[in-house]
């Protein structure tokens, strides 16, 4: 989910605009957490008044006779807390209004007065105040964010920008306008731990829901599964075996290895090395019979295994916001069933990707591929 912080000039000469909110808001996408600081709408409600004000003293100086011309009668000024009210009423109950708390205030003041951080002369006057509070609210947000979500501050203030840099380098985006939004997440990609933590999120809920693809898989082996044991692979003189396997309860669900493959804008794809510790339901059929022709399978084991793990490798689709859509198994999971003699988590075996297995000791078993 992205995270969009709207400055004051945002908007079209930092003048409220309920159709320019909306395109932004359009452009974000639905899933998109929008965010207006409280400081923003005061500024709103005051260019407004101001813009007001000079159309109520231009009118006055209309020197245009009013035989060729009537002149307008305008409504009376409305106080600046009358227009922030409306505002506030205007914005969609999508966007979140922040307040910051009164620590913040303080900092604000601060930078202002002693001319540090946001602080400025414009036309010899002091300003800075609103832009550290719109930059507080930016830091709020990348401090509260959830691991691969981007950030992006929205300003046509060219000094608000560079300050924002300065102040978070790479964590937070910046964009002029709409198209520049969607340029910038176009081509953005989270650092790479806040991805693999928010794929692993996904990923275990994924995996734990059977109504998903990959818990459908997962459940019945669908993708198909080699086993893995350190017993011997010898097997000369036994009959033919099939196994066949279910999931059970599952412990827990880890992240072993994540590669973006693909990360264009029409394109977020990758891989995922997934283990998932639980209990397996294993069938094992057994070949009997005097000739091939009256031989018939015969159920020899039914029931749980415990202490098992599973490792698979998932191919893994984002959103362009980096959401996850969809995990998909790229081949055969490898059941593992010697995890108990492993005392600590630290001492589980590097992910298995069933290459050189070897199999129990007297069976003949075999991939199984649906």
């Amino acid at each position: 989910m992205t995270i969009l912080v709207l400055d004051t000039n945002a908007l079209r000469r930092g003048h409220f605009s309920a159709k320019t909110l909306q395109r932004w808001i359009d452009a974000v996408g639905e899933d998109a957490r929008i965010v207006v600081p409280e400081v923003v709408i005061w500024e709103w409600a005051e260019h407004a008044a101001t813009a007001y004000a000079t159309l109520q003293s231009q009118l006055q100086e209309f020197i245009v006779d009013p035989g060729l011309y009537e002149h307008p009668d305008l409504a009376d000024q409305l106080p600046t807390a009358s227009l922030t009210e409306r505002i506030t009423a205007m914005i969609p109950e999508s966007v979140e209004v922040w307040s910051p708390p009164n620590s913040f205030w303080r900092q604000s003041v601060m930078d202002q007065v002693l001319q540090v951080g946001a602080g400025e002369r414009k036309q010899g006057v002091k300003t800075g105040a609103a832009d550290s509070v719109v930059l507080a609210c930016v830091e709020h947000m990348v401090a509260s964010r959830r691991n691969a979500e981007a950030v992006v501050l929205a300003t046509n203030d060219s000094r608000l920008r560079f300050n924002c840099g300065q102040r978070f380098g790479d964590e937070v985006l910046t964009a002029k306008g709409t198209a520049d939004l969607l340029e910038q997440l176009n081509a953005f990609v989270p650092a790479e731990q806040e991805l693999f933590e928010g794929t692993e999120d996904a990923l275990r809920a994924a995996v734990e829901d059977e109504s998903t693809g990959i818990g459908a898989a997962l459940a019945t082996f669908d993708m198909g599964f080699q086993i893995h044991t350190t017993e011997s692979a010898s097997g000369e003189g036994r009959a033919p075996v099939r196994d066949l396997a279910r999931l059970g309860p599952i412990e827990i669900v880890e992240l072993h290895g994540l590669r973006v493959t693909g990360a264009e804008a029409a394109e977020r794809v990758g891989l995922a090395d997934v283990r998932v510790f639980a209990d397996i339901h294993m069938t094992r059929l057994e070949l009997r019979g005097p000739s091939a022709g009256s031989a018939e399978w015969v159920t020899t084991f039914d029931d749980f295994v415990p202490h098992g793990f599973v490792d698979l490798t998932v191919a893994v689709a984002w959103d362009r916001f980096w959401k996850v859509l969809s995990v998909s198994p790229t081949g055969p999971a490898v059941i593992v069933f010697d995890s108990a003699e492993y005392d600590e988590l630290d001492d589980v075996p590097p992910f298995h990707t069933g290459e050189s297995l070897r199999v129990a000791r007297g069976s003949d078993v075999r991939d199984r591929r649906g």
